[in-house]
């Protein structure tokens, strides 16, 4: 557990050495996506500090990855506002992404879950999940070239929360889920942080926090 929290601790490091460089608001945004991780890793690992004060830790922990990925979603919508011709793309792209996140909700966790509070809650996550994930499309298509590492780690970060639901409500225990989750989850933050590295970006709406 120490090693894993001390993975994403390093990764988030990275994203403030670099917000630090560019003094542009994304990147401050994209930094604390980072630390929200953490904390809502640190909530489902059942970290010791974190245990004591903060119940059902599994809400805490859908809370604090609904926040990270809000913060990674308005950092890449930055990215973005300065091309304004290429909006409306990108919203139908966004569409797309909730219309699939949606779908994959029903799937796993809407169809005869009994408990609608954690239904509710995993909804709501997955659609902040879908929209950050649309939005690093948008973003990976609108640079001058093309961003694969943002593209490419958006979706393995959906594929890794999907992972994590289909454990939850499909009793999907198998011992080589906890493993590709992290197999899926870590390289998610790396590709979506070097996309920020690769990032450039005019100043603009983007510089402003």
């Amino acid at each position: 557990m120490l090693f894993k929290l001390g993975t994403i601790a390093a990764i988030a490091l990275s994203s403030f050495v670099l917000a630090l460089l560019r003094q542009q608001g994304l990147y401050w945004f994209a930094a604390l996506a980072l630390i929200f991780s953490w904390l809502g890793d640190a909530c489902l690992a059942n970290f010791a500090p974190f245990a004591r004060f903060l119940r059902p830790l599994i809400y805490w922990g859908m809370g604090f990855f609904a926040a990270a990925q809000i913060c990674y979603a308005v950092a890449m919508l930055m990215f973005i506002a300065d091309t304004p011709s290429q909006g409306r793309s990108a919203v139908w792209i966004m569409l797309g992404y909730e219309a699939v996140g949606v779908a994959l909700w029903w799937l796993l966790a809407g169809r005869g879950e009994r408990d609608i509070a954690l239904s509710a809650a995993v909804l709501i996550y997955a659609l902040c999940l879908v929209t950050m994930a649309g939005a690093a499309c948008a973003a990976a298509f609108r640079a001058e070239r093309f961003l694969w590492t943002l593209f490419v780690g958006s979706i393995l970060f959906v594929l890794s929360d999907g992972l994590i639901a289909a454990g939850w409500f499909l009793n999907a225990n198998a011992s080589w889920l906890g493993i590709l989750i992290w197999a899926t989850y870590v390289p998610a933050q790396v590709l979506i942080q070097a996309g920020f590295w690769m990032m450039r970006v005019n100043v603009g709406l983007s510089a402003t926090l």
